[in-house]
């Protein structure tokens, strides 16, 4: 029943938001600067990534400097290297490669909304990493992305393979400040609530104490 689903746990003692020191020194070090949008995954036809090399294309109409960082290795590289270099994006883009827990925990603190236009989901733990970190979150209306994120409150849904919502979703989230960081706070709070280790253990403590209670 839908009440004894429980998500993986997120590991919270790397995933968490950041303080404020933290969060400008790794800015500087990685040279990010306000509009950074981050992901974390393989590198894969299915994760359609694509689509957020082509929202950036639309977006530095607006935000020039806006930033791209994709945290994951994957045979779709070359060809995603490939469609910035096209779109004329390339330096809005910054391919990370694999990166280590407390390495991507710092990529995602210093990063203002995290994107995913995947539609292959049946749980996005990238995304909930990046909510844990205080991230809000915009993704793709498909499979469980909409029981992950939810729409107005920890982040934005938009229809899949829509790189021009996509775009107007990032766009008002780099623009908003006050509303990226109500929905960041919220998107922490859920993971703190209901994904982190303590309440994954709670939560299997409750639902097997209910059905063997004779």
């Amino acid at each position: 029943r839908p009440s004894d689903i429980v998500s993986n746990p997120i590991e919270t003692e790397f995933f968490s938001p950041p303080a404020p020191e933290r969060r400008r020194t790794v800015k500087v070090q990685r040279k990010f600067g306000d509009n950074v949008i981050a992901y974390a995954g393989r590198l894969a036809p299915e994760k359609r990534i694509g689509v957020l090399i082509r929202a950036v294309a639309r977006l530095t109409r607006s935000h020039p400097d806006v930033l791209l960082v994709l945290a994951g290795h994957g045979g779709a590289r070359a060809g995603l290297e490939a469609l910035a270099r096209e779109l004329g994006v390339a330096h809005n883009v910054r391919f990370l490669g694999t990166v280590t827990k407390p390495v991507l925990a710092d990529v995602l603190g210093a990063s203002d909304c995290f994107a995913i236009a995947s539609t292959s989901e049946t749980q996005s733990m990238a995304a909930l990493q990046a909510m844990a970190c205080g991230l809000p979150v915009v993704a793709v209306d498909s499979l469980a992305l909409p029981e992950t994120v939810q729409d107005g409150v920890t982040g934005i849904i938009v229809p899949p393979d829509d790189d021009e919502r996509m775009a107007a979703a990032i766009g008002f989230l780099l623009t908003n400040r006050a509303e990226r960081d109500r929905r960041g706070k919220q998107a922490a709070e859920h993971v703190r609530n209901m994904c982190s280790s303590d309440a994954v253990v709670a939560r299997f403590e409750e639902i097997y104490g209910r059905h063997l209670s004779p």
